[in-house]
Order: C-alpha cells, then structure tokens, then sequence
C-alpha cells in the first residue's frame, strides 16, 4: 500500500474516530393537554440513533425548527434555551474527550457517559470518583474532598479539554482572591496535579506536558514554641487551676511537643500499650512502623491525668481548647497540635540531637524534610551574632 492510501485511510478512521456524532432538538409528536409538545434530545453516532427526553415542554407555535430553540419572544421559557445550551455542551465535551483520549466513541459509550453520575469526561466528577476509590485514611480523604470542593466551587463541571497551564495560573489567581496563602495554594495545585497525572494514566490526554505544572514548595513556615512556652504549659496542666477539658488537650499537646508524633497517631495510642518500654506504632499517614520511647517527662505528663488515652477529643476540639488555653496564660502564639510535632523537631537539633536520628524519630521518608528544622535553628545562631555589637 503507499503512502497516498495510507494517508487517505488515515483520514478515515480520523474522522470516523472525532466526526461521528450528530445532535438535533425537535419536538415530539404526542399533543399533552396543556398543548404542549416535549422537547427530544437526538443523538446519532455510527448509523445508530439515541432519543433523550428532556423533560420540557413548550407549545409547537413557540419552538423554532431553523435555531431549534425557543422563540426569543417566548420570554418565559428563557431558562429552557439556557438547559438546551447546556445540553448540547455536555455533548461536545463527551466528544472532544474522547477525541483526546484517541478513543472510538460510540452510542453506547455516549449513553454510559451522558447518565452516568460520574462521567470520565469532566475532572471533577473523575477526581472525586478516583479520591472515594483510593483513599483510606480519614484525614487525607478530607484534605483532598477539601481541595476538590474548592476547585467544584470555582468551576461546577470541567472538562479534560479546557485544562490547560493558563487554566492552572488562573485557579492560582482565584485561590489567592480567597485569601489562601501560597503554600495552602500549592497544596492545593499539588493534589491536583496528582490526579491529572492519575487521569493520563487512564488514556486521557492533554495538550501539554503535565510536569510542566510546577506546584511550588508546600513546607511553609515550621511555627514552634520556645522552651519557655513549653515549661510555662507544662507548669499549667500540672496545676490545681487548670480545668479538666483544657488538662485532656493540653495533656495530648505536651505528648506531642515530647514525642513528636502526629495527631493522628497521638490519638490512636491507648493507654495501655504505654507502659511497655517500647511502644510500637503503625503511623496513620504513610502506614510505617515506628518504635517509639517515651522519656520520663512524657511518662509524668500520662500519669498525671488518669483520662488521657482513655478519653479522647476531635483534633478540632483540642485546637480550640489549645487557643483558649494560650490567650488565658498569656503565649502569643498559634497553638495546634501540629505545632507540637514542630516544637519537639527544633527543640530537638537545639538541644545537639543528629538529624538523621530526628528523620527516624519523624517517620519521615526524605531527609529534605527534616533538614528544615535545622534551617531553623541557623536562623536563631544568624541573630547571635549581634552579641558582638555590645
């Protein structure tokens, strides 16, 4: 065969693959007795034909066979133009998807997409379907159900076919209008991107080069507590004057700030696995193995109050009970449980602690991220050297 022919083949199958759907409104035959006739959605592919049934009606004197719309006189049944319009755009969007996805579209196919709840062609419906799917753990289901519902609210459907690096630039640009601060944004544009890339593997494909999306650092600043703060809680919850909801959180802070564990796994412990010597732990977010000590000071913080690890609040409880506490004993600063992983980090390289040992003690994966806590600290030894001015 020559080049000529498979040129020609080429164009064939092109367009029976991208051109081969064919949609029209008309009105049906059947006469209600409001003298209205319904609105049918036609759709052809292949030579097989698909009738929808909208579901609205109008009279056949106000249907316009030529624009197959409403009369623009027929003002009262604007919003109907409007769902035809919208119709006819979820359609397209089926289309063009599976054009760039290089996919045969069919009848069946169509149908599947068009009713389907949660249909392969708009990013939204593909990236909550993919986050009910794979995500186990609570909190990051809700982290990424956040970041979803954010980007639903700033666009209800989005097609595979409109994202593109302005598309990310501009979602910035409104993330930023809210008020969120660039590493919440991107955070944000992270997760996203995740589930892009999750899409390519399914056969989408976009014209341009994912890696391209360049989501920014997400750190931001590693806020923690001085060694004064931390003796000043501490002197609190072992007072007579501390009220027993402030003494539960507070006592789940203090471990934090003396182990450095996360809030998720601080609140899975139970208090009777802590008097071993070695307390084993399967973290909540990445499900790794840690063996963790407990110093002396952490042991006094348990045996002080009989309810800790036995009675437990949501982390948005604590956050609010760590906020009231610090406004009544005067430390102005943020408090959350995460900034007690935080403080334990920085009061650890402080005190002389190896950093490679601070990675294993964090559970983290990459040394990168724990080198952050001893940029910290550099900047503390930076403000030393003003001593010399005296």
């Amino acid at each position: 065969m020559n080049k000529k022919n498979d040129l020609f083949l080429l164009e064939i199958n092109s367009k029976r693959l991208y051109n081969n759907m064919k949609t029209r409104f008309y009105l049906h035959d059947y006469l209600n007795s409001n003298g209205e006739k319904q609105i049918i959605f036609s759709v052809s592919i292949l030579g097989k034909r698909k009738r929808i049934y909208t579901g609205y009606f109008c009279k056949p004197e106000e249907w316009n066979k030529k624009t197959q719309r409403l009369k623009h006189e027929s003002n009262q049944h604007g919003p109907i133009n409007l769902i035809l319009d919208n119709i006819i755009s979820k359609a397209i969007d089926i289309r063009t998807f599976f054009a760039l996805s290089k996919k045969e579209l069919t009848l069946e196919k169509f149908e599947r997409e068009y009713f389907n709840a949660t249909p392969s062609h708009d990013f939204n419906s593909f990236m909550i379907s993919r986050i009910n799917e794979t995500i186990d753990n609570p909190n990051t289901k809700k982290k990424h159900k956040s970041i979803h519902k954010k980007l639903k609210e700033y666009k209800e459907t989005i097609p595979f076919n409109v994202i593109s690096l302005d598309f990310i630039y501009e979602y910035r640009r409104y993330l930023s209008r809210l008020g969120n601060c660039p590493t919440t944004i991107n955070s944000n544009i992270k997760i996203i991107k995740q589930y892009l890339i999750d899409a390519q593997r399914k056969g989408v494909m976009f014209p341009f080069n994912i890696d391209e999306i360049k989501p920014g650092s997400t750190t931001g600043n590693r806020v923690s507590l001085t060694k004064e703060q931390v003796n000043k809680l501490k002197a609190f919850y072992f007072s007579e004057f501390i009220r027993d909801n402030w003494k539960l959180s507070l006592g789940y802070f203090l471990i934090a700030c003396y182990t450095g564990l996360r809030v998720s796994d601080v609140l899975q412990l139970k208090r009777a696995n802590l008097y071993s010597e070695t307390i084993p732990i399967k973290t909540v977010k990445n499900k790794k193995l840690l063996n963790i000590k407990l110093n002396n000071t952490a042991r006094s913080i348990i045996e002080h109050s009989p309810n800790l690890f036995n009675q437990f609040y949501t982390e948005q409880t604590i956050n609010k009970h760590l906020k009231e506490i610090a406004q009544n004993i005067g430390i102005k600063r943020k408090m959350t449980m995460h900034i007690g992983r935080h403080t334990f980090a920085t009061a650890y390289i402080k005190a002389g602690g190896d950093v490679m040992y601070l990675q294993k003690l964090l559970g983290h994966s990459k040394l990168d991220t724990t080198l952050i806590y001893t940029h910290i600290t550099e900047d503390d030894a930076n403000e030393t050297v003003f001593l010399l001015d005296d």
